[in-house]
């Protein structure tokens, strides 16, 4: 396999001719390690989850369901299996509430954070959130510790959640600019990026690291030239988001191919797929991968010119905030029937 020889990785086309023997090569590495080795991974861990520290790669798990998506919108047991599969195994533990326990504590003020452009052309935010909360307040959290930003849970069943004053902070300087962050930010101990994976004329791929970084700013358009840079990195380096950051959900149920004529009949896909990593980047990389390759299959053009990758996520990965290479990424996928 021929390699750049700029930073001897695989490039991104290279790296989707591999994918197809992953799986071949990931239970070939589990065979390969000795006894020794493997009493040091926690036997209550998921194999992948194993398998990614063990190859010093970011996990991101995908999870997809043909049903899920229906005529009349949404089947919630499928959703709901969805979720818990994915976070339990991006976590690496089999139980989902044990997952949810060691990403929060039940002390956690936790604030799941949604991107609302174009949420009512692709209606899948309020049935996410409403499936969120549902499962945290089954699992032993209380609706009071919970509130959304972006997204709000209708269904009338439902406990209501904690009440915040929205509206904006306090001016914050992130280095390459200030601006004042959204209010509930301040409100929250802990925090999920909830993206839906859309194209963007802006930065490539509207994913969870811009949901968590322009999208929180009063003023996120003054910071949309060059691609986000270096703004996105900036503001992602801060403690306030990064360190609260606990995980992020990709939502590629429905996604939008087209940053422009979005009316179109090619302008939506359904994948049925959910993405969940502790790693921005890497969820955000996996979801690039997924959005050109169904815009390839509409015969649109590439979002981004060559092999390269959304600039955004190519200079925070330099700053390592993560990892955005495919080669750098363990992707465990998951069906949901």
């Amino acid at each position: 396999m021929k390699l750049d020889n700029n930073d001897n990785k695989m490039n991104r086309r290279q790296f989707l001719k591999c994918l197809a023997g992953g799986a071949v090569a990931a239970t070939a590495l589990l065979k390969f390690v000795n006894l020794a080795t493997a009493k040091t991974l926690t036997t209550t861990s998921a194999p992948s989850a194993n398998l990614a520290a063990f190859m010093g790669k970011s996990l991101v798990v995908k999870v997809g369901s043909p049903r899920v998506v229906s005529f009349e919108g949404f089947n919630r047991r499928i959703l709901q299996e969805m979720i818990m599969s994915g976070i339990s195994e991006m976590v690496g533990v089999t139980s989902f509430s044990k997952a949810l326990n060691e990403l929060f504590s039940k002390k956690d003020i936790i604030g799941f954070k949604f991107n609302e452009f174009n949420a009512d052309l692709l209606r899948t935010n309020v049935p996410l959130a409403e499936e969120l909360l549902r499962l945290m307040v089954r699992n032993g959290f209380k609706a009071d510790q919970i509130f959304f930003m972006g997204a709000q849970p209708n269904d009338p069943d439902l406990p209501p959640c904690r009440k915040i004053q929205f509206g904006w902070g306090k001016t914050v300087d992130f280095g390459s600019g200030s601006d004042q962050f959204i209010g509930a930010l301040d409100q929250a101990t802990a925090i999920v990026s909830v993206a839906t994976l859309k194209a963007s004329s802006i930065v490539g791929i509207d994913g969870c690291l811009k949901n968590i970084t322009l999208d929180v700013l009063k003023h996120p358009v003054r910071y949309y030239g060059n691609n986000g840079i270096p703004h996105i990195p900036d503001i992602y380096a801060l403690p306030m988001i990064r360190d609260r950051l606990r995980f992020n959900l990709l939502s590629a149920l429905k996604v939008l191919i087209r940053s422009e004529q979005i009316t179109e009949y090619n302008a939506v896909e359904k994948p049925q797929v959910l993405l969940f990593s502790k790693d921005p980047l890497a969820v955000d990389s996996v979801g690039f991968e997924l959005l050109d390759n169904l815009r390839k299959s509409k015969s649109l053009g590439p979002l981004v010119e060559g092999s390269d990758f959304p600039h955004h996520l190519v200079v925070a990965g330099q700053r390592n905030l993560g990892v955005y290479h495919p080669d750098q990424i363990y992707i465990r996928e998951i069906k949901t029937f």
